[in-house]
């Protein structure tokens, strides 16, 4: 073996341990771009584009010399490993630190609940009490305000009645608005089934996504078939994917690189 062809596998063999001492220490919405000591990351959006920032981005933190660490516990957004700037809901901050609000409160300060989570009201004391009717999402002590997405409040906002068991939204008993995946609203505002090849769809025929992810809809052949991109977890056509394997991220061109 040459001398060149032994310094080129020992650089593959750095990278490749590169990646991994960096995928080891990353968080699972972190995505190592680069083969540089402890390597690059950058987050992942929910558009599956990728996203840096300095200082933080979403739950991940970027530490010098460690690439993406994730933010402290409950915590959505960090300064550092250890200092909080926004917690997750149901916690407060105090001085970095995310702080657990009362049992079934939303929202709270100096530890006195504010908002309480869905199903909940806020008594005269700051406790959150159960609502007395199922299916409520915003209540008070003396009304019915809202209630959850699958159910609908009655004309004299007295009651919460469940949709149709196929239907996540609904004005009505007999009227939806928003089918549960799986299924498209109809002309009468009922839900019939996809096909079984669709995870969603807008009709009986055709597919938005496919139920394995792994495939994508081709509309000239009907059916949910392969991309030919290389290392690609989810296609969005033939030559475009929308989330690769991972060690891979979706480039400029929709290709993993």
């Amino acid at each position: 073996m040459n001398k060149l062809a032994i310094i080129t596998l020992i650089s593959i063999q750095f990278s490749i341990t590169l990646q991994q001492q960096c995928t080891s220490s990353m968080h699972e919405r972190c995505l190592c771009i680069t083969s540089t000591p402890y390597c690059t990351c950058s987050a992942l959006t929910s558009t599956n584009t990728l996203n840096f920032s300095s200082s933080y981005n979403s739950h991940l933190v970027s530490v010098v010399s460690q690439g993406c660490r994730p933010c402290p516990s409950n915590c959505l957004r960090c300064s550092s490993l250890n200092v909080c700037t926004l917690c997750l809901s149901s916690f407060e901050l105090a001085s970095g630190q995310c702080i657990a609000c009362p049992v079934n409160c939303q929202a709270c300060s100096n530890g006195v609940c504010t908002t309480c989570i869905a199903g909940y009201y806020l008594d005269y004391q700051t406790n959150c009490q159960t609502c007395p009717i199922i299916g409520t999402a915003v209540c008070t002590i003396n009304s019915l305000q809202s209630c959850l997405s699958n159910y609908w409040l009655d004309n004299n906002a007295a009651n919460c009645i469940a949709c149709d068991i196929n239907c996540l939204q609904c004005s009505s008993t007999t009227k939806c608005s928003v089918c549960n995946q799986g299924f498209y609203l109809t002309s009468n505002y009922s839900c019939s089934r996809c096909q079984t090849q669709c995870l969603t769809c807008s009709d009986a025929n055709s597919c938005i996504l496919c139920a394995n992810q792994n495939l994508y809809y081709n509309s000239t052949q009907g059916l949910c078939v392969a991309g030919s991109t290389s290392n690609c977890l989810i296609s969005s056509s033939n030559s475009r994917c929308s989330q690769c394997l991972p060690g891979f991220f979706v480039d400029s061109s929709f290709l993993c690189v």
